[in-house]
């Protein structure tokens, strides 16, 4: 069986707390005439308990915008037919309270069927935050949260707790559970959600009842009880209103393993090969994976007289899957032909990236042989002397930029 959990940090959108409000007491029916020895007991008739009130903001558009020209949507249930209350808003941040401002209809009047819904202006220019709605007026109150954002989210949904590659093991999935949120939608509206199977069968995830939050956003956590997923491919979609979200996720019998690996990323199919002019032009992208997550990494080019120097002037960081990536570049100077090796090591693994610079002939858009290379104007001076050859990274894994540097051989 497939269980479903709200996440632990969503909320309903509507905070139920006791109104306290007298439904009427207790009424007495007299007894009816009878022989003292067989006088009829007195049954108290008592009156139907008032309903529970409850309040929550509706509005579709919870963007600053739209809230300080239109006010706050809220809708009221719960209260007796024809009774008063008092509305108002509190800032979250720091507990200030915001009155509707001065010409509006107040105190509140209940509908017949005990509820009201209309738009309310407060007396604020509101910014982007956390509030709370608050109806009161008979010495209890109800509250609602909502969120106020610059600009609307739009509707999205993604994983949780697969480490970014959409994967789980059969253990990780008993384990934990498939955990997924959707944001961008409408606050308090109810979300359907589904999940197709491996065997391309639905099932409708309804043992929950999903409310969207007031910041748009809802989340929850599929479960399998009394049993082990099945491996394959599944996918999660969410429904609210005419949205619809999906996110694809796989399970697998255990974690694959990648081996440690590099390549380049900017030779054009040309097996490491580069003219002086193309290296000159557009640097050396490389990347390296398979290496220890979440770890650093030391960044060495070899150089073709054998000398190594050190690629130190930047932190370089595997990402969550081992991944590490960046470009090598020459600044005022141009490439020496030969033959380099970049080398990246994590925890004692290195990976060799090999390429070659050489004056050989560039080639076109269409892949035809061109005229000869070009070459930026000679220097006088060594590229790897006492000019300098500085290298500039950008590391996708870190994702920082490093200064340029500059040494001699």
């Amino acid at each position: 069986m497939i269980a479903r959990e709200n996440s632990s940090r969503l909320r309903a959108v509507s905070l139920t707390v006791a109104f306290g409000v007298v439904a009427g007491g207790v009424a007495l029916v007299a007894p009816m005439t009878a022989p003292a020895a067989f006088a009829a007991p007195t049954d108290p008739v008592v009156a139907p308990a008032a309903a529970t009130p409850e309040v929550s903001v509706v509005s579709t558009d919870l963007t600053v915008g739209a809230i300080n020209a239109n006010g706050i949507e809220v809708h009221v249930t719960g209260l007796q037919p024809g009774q008063t209350f008092d509305m108002v808003a509190f800032s979250q941040a720091d507990g200030s309270m915001i009155a509707p401002r001065a010409g509006v209809n107040k105190p509140f009047t209940a509908g017949a069927d005990g509820t009201w819904q209309g738009a309310v202006v407060f007396d604020t220019t509101w910014v982007a935050g956390d509030y709370s709605i608050a109806v009161g007026g008979t010495g209890t109150t109800v509250t609602a949260p909502f969120t106020l954002v610059d600009v609307a989210v739009e509707p999205s949904m993604h994983l949780t707790n697969d480490g970014g590659d959409g994967q789980y093991t059969v253990a990780e999935a008993d384990a934990n559970g498939v955990a997924w949120e959707a944001v961008g939608l409408t606050p308090a509206a109810e979300v359907t959600v589904s999940m197709v199977l491996p065997d391309g069968s639905v099932e409708v995830l309804d043992d929950v009842q999903y409310i969207v939050e007031p910041n748009g956003g809802v989340a929850g956590t599929v479960t399998i009880t009394g049993g082990s997923w099945d491996t394959g491919k599944y996918v999660i979609t969410a429904v609210e209103g005419q949205t619809e979200l999906q996110v694809g996720f796989e399970v697998v019998a255990e974690a694959k393993t990648v081996e440690p690996g590099g390549a380049l990323t900017n030779d054009e199919g040309e097996d490491g090969i580069y003219t002086v002019a193309q290296a000159d032009e557009k640097g050396i992208a490389w990347e390296a994976w398979g290496l220890t997550p979440d770890s650093p990494a030391k960044v060495v080019l070899r150089l073709p007289d054998g000398t190594e120097e050190a690629l130190d002037d930047t932190e370089y960081i595997t990402d969550a899957d081992g991944n590490v990536a960046g470009e090598v570049w020459l600044e005022n100077a141009s490439w020496d032909e030969g033959d380099y090796v970049i080398l990246v090591t994590v925890d004692g693994k290195t990976v060799e990236i090999p390429f070659t610079v050489s004056n050989g002939e560039a080639k076109t858009d269409e892949g035809e042989q061109g005229g000869e290379a070009q070459r930026l104007a000679a220097t006088g001076a060594d590229a790897f002397g006492p000019a300098g050859l500085a290298l500039m990274t950008l590391i996708a894994g870190a994702g920082a930029v490093a200064a340029s540097r500059r040494f001699a051989k």
